[in-house]
């Protein structure tokens, strides 16, 4: 297909055309690999220019995209490869490299600070229960921190949207997690979360410590569950997805893999969906995904 006649264009003309299309097209988020001849001052034939489109429109049908180093690739999506730590900053620069997902910990401790390490702290410095208002915010996965934990779905939503990610589906987060070694060495058995980047506890594209250390938020809801009958032979990890409360006052957000006190039952297919979406508790972070 042609996008342009055989008229030739000058760079602005083409950067002004392309601006506009590229707009609102999420695999800019990925950092599309486009190919790039254009130079100052030159005029571009359409041919350069068609070449270009192709690019991009072949990333979008074919999903391919390049993650972040902070992320994997597990099928069309890209997963955090540590479980979030959420810190609050305004600096400019310092946030344009957590969204390119090129920060380091140095940067962060000196820019920003982290919250999501005691009850109450996320809300008393402006990130509500609610999520609303929360802006500041931002989700980073990075090794040898300690993961943000009592945090409500809302507020970790937020901080993920913030840093131009999102919440990952159940079914995103179970084929990330496969693989992942069921108890030691992960963290399973201990008094509270280590920090992310377990040596050993990765899964086979990837991900750390998707077994224990927190329990971690996706983005699906589910009617409460009333009773955890487990996977029977399956498999001996926890599974509180059964039954619908027709009394609890709102729906259940899921949560997975087990956290720091749940031995052999946190695993790859642990489950639970007897959490409303508003609690938060020191056992349950979450990690992002695009």
């Amino acid at each position: 297909m042609k996008y342009f006649s055989k008229k030739r264009f000058t760079t602005r003309q083409v950067i002004g055309l392309l601006t506009i299309v590229f707009l609102g097209i999420t695999v800019i988020a990925y950092a599309v690999s486009i190919p790039n001849t254009f130079g100052t001052g030159q005029t571009i034939s359409s041919g350069a220019v068609n070449q270009n489109f192709q690019a991009l429109a072949d990333a979008i049908n074919t999903g391919d995209v390049t993650c972040p180093t902070s992320m994997v690739r597990s099928g069309s999506a890209c997963i955090d490869k540590y479980e979030a730590s959420v810190w609050k900053t305004t600096n400019a620069a310092l946030i344009a490299k957590i969204k390119a997902g090129t920060v380091t910990l140095a940067e962060l401790q000196a820019g920003a600070t982290q919250y999501g390490l005691t009850g109450g702290d996320l809300a008393a410095n402006g990130c509500p229960d609610t999520g609303n208002g929360c802006k500041d915010f931002y989700a980073v996965s990075i090794a040898g921190v300690t993961p943000s934990a009592y945090i409500t779905w809302f507020q970790a939503a937020a901080a993920a949207r913030n840093s131009n990610k999102r919440l990952p589906t159940n079914q995103e987060w179970q084929v990330a997690a496969l693989g992942t070694p069921d108890g030691a060495p992960c963290v399973v058995s201990t008094g509270g979360p280590g920090n992310t980047g377990t040596a050993g506890c990765v899964s086979d594209v990837g991900t750390y410590d998707m077994v224990g250390n927190v329990w971690e938020w996706v983005a699906d809801w589910v009617p409460f569950s009333t009773a955890c009958p487990g996977w029977g032979g399956f498999s001996d990890d926890n599974m509180c997805l059964s039954g619908a409360s027709t009394t609890n006052t709102g729906p259940a957000a899921l949560v997975r893999g087990g956290s720091w006190a749940y031995g052999t039952t946190a695993g790859v297919f642990a489950v639970n969906g007897y959490n409303y979406p508003s609690d938060s508790y020191s056992y349950i972070g979450f990690r992002a995904a695009r």
